[in-house]
């Protein structure tokens, strides 16, 4: 089952059902942990959350990571749905931070070369002029996206924007952070008609629930990030 991690001033540490967006979470909610007395309680109700079942939760507010390593409860990775709201993301950093993606180059950058990195790459050559790699096993990926894409050769100098899959940026080039810790890279606000209280962490819920509709969401606020 999934979990709910929620903590907010004035609540009071409990675990309870609900069900929201047709998914059904077991949540725990809970006052701030601020004090060692209050991470004490803490670790105690996140330990009867992990005895219900729970392995990986939606999360909400400041809740220690420490104390949910210590049951092996794992927040909800965000990287999936961010992948699959790209392009939106493309769209939203040309329109609110003006870059020019039709005339300089994309830095598309990874330390990995998964199945991850393939996809971000097949989307970005499909909307912007130029688009650079650097990635592992990169001459395979570019003749893969060459025959299949036309991928254009780069425009020189310096990108107009880097695209980080599970990687920090470099500095001095406004970036866009995709897959692992993207969460902790970069701040990003959604927003979902048919839930409109959902942060990035329960639409990732939902998306892995398969509960998700994509093309509803709407990109809110992307931090920029140099």
């Amino acid at each position: 089952m999934l979990g709910w991690i929620v903590a907010d001033e004035g609540k009071k540490l409990r675990i309870y059902d609900c069900q929201t967006a047709g998914v059904v979470f077991r949540k725990l909610e809970g006052p701030v942990p601020r004090t060692r007395w209050q991470r004490w309680r803490w670790r105690r109700w996140l330990g009867k959350l992990r005895r219900y079942g729970v392995m990986q939760a939606a999360v909400r507010g400041p809740v220690p990571e420490d104390l949910m390593a210590t049951w092996g409860l794992r927040a909800v990775d965000p990287a999936p749905l961010r992948l699959l709201l790209l392009p939106q993301l493309i769209t939203y950093v040309q329109r609110e931070w003006g870059l020019p993606l039709q005339r300089r180059q994309t830095l598309l950058r990874s330390p990995d070369a998964g199945a991850q990195v393939r996809q971000a790459a097949e989307i970005l050559v499909r909307q912007v002029r130029y688009l650079e790699l650097e990635v592992p096993f990169q001459q395979e990926l570019e003749e893969l996206l060459r025959c299949r894409y036309g991928l254009a050769p780069g425009g020189g100098g310096t990108p107009a924007l880097q695209v980080c899959l599970g990687t920090s940026a470099l500095p001095g080039v406004p970036a866009l952070h995709l897959g692992r810790d993207c969460r902790q890279r970069q701040k990003l606000e959604l927003e979902y008609p048919e839930e409109p209280e959902a942060d990035e962490q329960l639409l990732a819920a939902f998306l892995w629930a398969g509960k998700l509709k994509v093309e509803e969401i709407r990109v809110k606020t992307l931090q920029f990030s140099a």
